[in-house]
Formats: structure tokens, sequence, C-alpha cells
């Protein structure tokens, strides 16, 4: 998590070169994982579960 984190920081700084490589990791990141989430539990057992996962 903290790597996600960091590298969000990062691209908000501009500190890093390839931005747009950046970018396209964690966007992809974000939806392989709620891609996961969706496919493995119900819907409305997914939707609780990733919103509760941010509390």
């Amino acid at each position: 998590m903290m790597s996600r984190i960091g590298s969000v920081q990062a691209l908000l700084r501009r500190e890093v070169k390839s931005r747009r490589l950046e970018t396209a990791l964690l966007l992809g990141h974000i939806v392989c994982y709620l891609a996961v989430v969706f496919l493995v539990l119900s819907p409305v057992k997914a939707v609780c579960s990733s919103s509760c996962a941010r509390r």
C-alpha cells in the first residue's frame, strides 16, 4: 500500500520521469483489483467490501 501512495505522491510532485507509464500502471492495478473483487464476490458484497476496506 505504501508504494502506491508514494507513487501517487511522486506523480503529483512531478518527480517521475515517465508519468504516463506510472499513471497507466497505477490505473491498471486499480482496474485489475476491482475486476477480481467483482469476479470473486457477489456485486453487493463486492461494493461493501471495496468501500469498507477504505475506512
